[in-house]
């Protein structure tokens, strides 16, 4: 409701005023404000629907559950991903499922791209680790828009 009483702020003065015109101009009703565009999806989201889907997956742990950084990483095969796109395209949520060692394996995680800092950010959670953030580089919009074709 607050992006259509935004939107109706863009039309032409004109298109206000006039008594015998009720309909706006096709243009004045598609325009969206500037801080709305920022919400839309563009080429960095579109750049992440290759990742959509189900998918097995080998896992390695490095260093970790006691295990030292010197000796190979554990190993799972027992690992599936599956990445569905929601909030209408702005993030692609991945859950991922399996055991390691015996034991059970969760995580999930958010992954997107934010038009305002340029960059994909993928957001994580599960049991006994903390929530970890990435903040991947800043792209040049000349290179979000040399990847569309």
């Amino acid at each position: 409701m607050l992006v259509a009483a935004a939107c109706s702020l863009t039309l032409p003065a004109s298109a206000q005023n006039r008594d015998d015109d009720k309909q706006a101009s096709p243009l004045a009703q598609q325009a969206v404000p500037a801080w709305a565009q920022r919400g839309i999806p563009g080429a960095g989201h579109a750049a992440l629907a290759p990742l959509v889907g189900s998918w097995r997956v080998e896992l390695g742990i490095y260093g970790t559950l006691g295990h030292s950084p010197d000796l190979p990483p554990i190993v799972s095969h027992d690992i599936l991903t599956t990445r569905v796109w929601v909030a209408d395209g702005q993030y692609i949520e991945d859950t991922t499922e399996g055991t390691v060692q015996g034991q059970p394996y969760w995580r999930r995680g958010w992954l997107g791209y934010s038009n305002i800092d340029r960059r994909h950010e993928w957001v994580t959670i599960s049991p006994r680790v903390p929530m970890m953030i990435y903040l991947g580089k800043f792209l040049p919009l000349a290179f979000l828009l040399r990847s569309e074709t």
